[in-house]
């Protein structure tokens, strides 16, 4: 939901539709603070998964960016605290290597293996800066200065546990670096270098993403971003695999749940997991909205708007 929830927003109206979710996501959260993983709670969910987890905190913030609803945001804030909370009491280091459900990492990513400990890091930063944000809004002074310290606490943290000197984050992966770019995880000085290895990784991939479900959607504006638009678009526009335009050479009409859901050497995955209809890789439609059509929200709730298209 948190990878998806801007793209939902520009497709259809889905004010209402989230607006009753987060109540479920709310009711779900534990005593101590941990979101469960899917929401409604059901039998044998597990709590606390990094990345998942952060939902409740990212879309009553998309929510708001989107629609400009305060209220909902008000709503959430108690329960988006209580979850940074958590985390902090559970790596007072500020890596977040100690979850307390799954950590499922890139899910579905090909031919990488992300770091899990970066990853959750990195959303742990990414969902406190947030709550410092929403505390602004919502005229909560204190709590904005406390949750921004914290932020910038952990990202010192990340950048002294993960990143080298040149730029290099630990596991040298797509999605390691289409984070750390995103979520302002590094300090100015790496940031371009950290964009050239990012470039470079793509390139030894013969100009191929293989990025799973926590990067996809933030890898093109990424790239964009730090000056790579070219890139970019040579990555929307690819048809081989594994890439959108492969999916849609073969007959796709709708998203897939795996980039290699069906492919011509190996034929269809597993059924036991393989939805030829899933939201998670079509998250680039956040992308195409705000670069191709450029057009996003200059203040919450459309009350300004940016328009500034750029084509490839």
């Amino acid at each position: 939901a948190q990878i998806f929830a801007r793209t939902a927003a520009r497709n259809r109206d889905v004010a209402a539709f989230f607006t009753k979710w987060l109540t479920d996501v709310r009711d779900a959260q534990s005593p101590q603070g941990a979101f469960s993983d899917v929401a409604p709670r059901a039998g044998g969910t597990g709590d606390s998964s990094p990345a998942w987890g952060d939902a409740g905190v990212i879309v009553p913030w998309v929510m708001f960016q989107e629609y400009g609803d305060k209220q909902l945001l008000a709503a959430s804030y108690a329960s988006m605290v209580k979850w940074i909370q958590l985390i902090r009491r559970n790596n007072p280091n500020l890596l977040w290597d100690k979850a307390q459900g799954a950590s499922f990492g890139d899910w579905l990513s090909i031919a990488a293996d992300t770091d899990k400990s970066v990853l959750a890091t990195a959303f742990f930063a990414y969902s406190t800066d947030l709550v410092s944000q929403s505390a602004a809004a919502l005229g909560k002074e204190a709590d904005t200065r406390t949750y921004a310290q914290l932020a910038e606490q952990i990202r010192k943290a990340f950048v002294k546990a993960y990143v080298d000197a040149d730029g290099r984050i630990k596991g040298d992966t797509q999605t390691a670096y289409v984070l750390a770019l995103r979520f302002d995880m590094l300090p100015e000085n790496l940031r371009a270098k950290a964009a050239e290895h990012l470039v470079q990784n793509i390139q030894a991939h013969g100009n191929h993403l293989n990025t799973g479900f926590l990067g996809v959607g933030h890898l093109l504006p990424a790239l964009t971003r730090f000056g790579q638009l070219k890139t970019a678009y040579t990555l929307l526009n690819n048809d081989t695999f594994p890439s959108w335009g492969y999916s849609i050479k073969y007959g796709a009409t709708t998203i897939w749940e795996r980039w290699d859901g069906w492919t011509d050497d190996k034929g269809f995955q597993s059924p036991g997991m393989n939805s030829f209809n899933h939201y998670s890789l079509g998250s680039v439609g956040e992308w195409l909205y705000e670069t191709v059509s450029g057009i996003s929200p200059a203040m919450p709730g459309y009350k300004r708007i940016r328009i500034a298209p750029q084509p490839g």
